[in-house]
């Protein structure tokens, strides 16, 4: 499952009904294949996707943070950073910064690497890998 704006809410509002005087919840989306080599040979590859939420709270001048990795779990995931804003030491600085409009950024990679799976990423290791070794045999 992604994460949406209204998850975020959703947990902004728990964070909130819970007693934080202010609230931002964090949410990002990866997807992950891992190709190692070792030894001169494929060691393994991996694929990993992950959700992963961080809600931020501040309650009286005291911080609380606490993240999650199941997105249904996010209004708890805020209740447990209000629970650690009230354990924590207040500082009058501890605060949200003024809202600012983010600007996206352009994806800084080609964008055909993407859209390559698994089986031709562990052959284009091992083709490398075979490159490297032709030119200098010591390299392992």
């Amino acid at each position: 499952m992604k994460p949406s704006s209204s998850r975020c809410a959703c947990g902004v509002q728990a964070a909130l009904d819970a007693g934080a005087d202010q609230a931002e919840v964090y949410a990002e989306a990866s997807a992950e294949i891992e190709v190692s080599l070792q030894k001169n040979d494929l060691d393994q590859v991996r694929i990993a996707d992950e959700v992963s939420f961080g809600v931020r709270v501040f309650l009286g001048g005291r911080l609380g943070f606490a993240t999650a990795n199941d997105p249904h779990a996010v209004v708890e995931t805020a209740r447990d950073a209000v629970a650690v804003a009230r354990a924590s030491v207040p500082d009058p600085l501890n605060a949200l910064p003024s809202p600012k409009q983010i600007r996206p950024v352009a994806l800084a990679v080609d964008p055909a690497l993407m859209n390559l799976g698994p089986g031709e990423l562990a052959r284009m290791a091992t083709d490398l890998l075979r490159w490297v070794r032709g030119r200098d045999p010591r390299i392992t």
